[in-house]
């Protein structure tokens, strides 16, 4: 993983989110950019890059809101790890085993923000 690609596309992805995401707002449900490209970067970089990768992107979302610091960067954190430990025995070839794995691990991200 490159450093200087990767923080341009978390710093566009977070600004993004909290600027233009609310105004696309349909029956509240919102895309959450960060996660996605956390999933990304789960899924290609290398296993220790990846997760701080995903603990990085959490925290800059968690600057970005009003909210507890360290929730999002403890629930990216943990997506990444989840996903770094699944990804060798899954088809990484495949789009529907990258759809699968985003929808559970971003379902799991969500309920660990949820619970904080």
């Amino acid at each position: 993983m490159r450093a200087l690609p990767f923080a341009i596309l978390a710093l566009l992805s977070v600004v993004l989110q909290v600027s233009i995401t609310p105004a696309l707002d349909a029956a509240h449900t919102l895309p959450q950019l960060p996660l996605i490209l956390a999933v990304y970067v789960a899924l290609y970089a290398k296993a220790d890059a990846a997760m701080i990768g995903c603990w990085i992107l959490g925290l800059l979302f968690d600057l970005a809101t009003t909210g507890v610091l360290g929730g999002c960067a403890l629930a990216y954190g943990l997506t990444g790890a989840g996903i770094v430990y699944f990804r060798s025995s899954e088809f990484r070839d495949h789009p529907l085993s990258h759809v699968f794995l985003a929808l559970v691990f971003c379902f799991l991200a969500n309920e660990v923000v949820a619970f904080r």
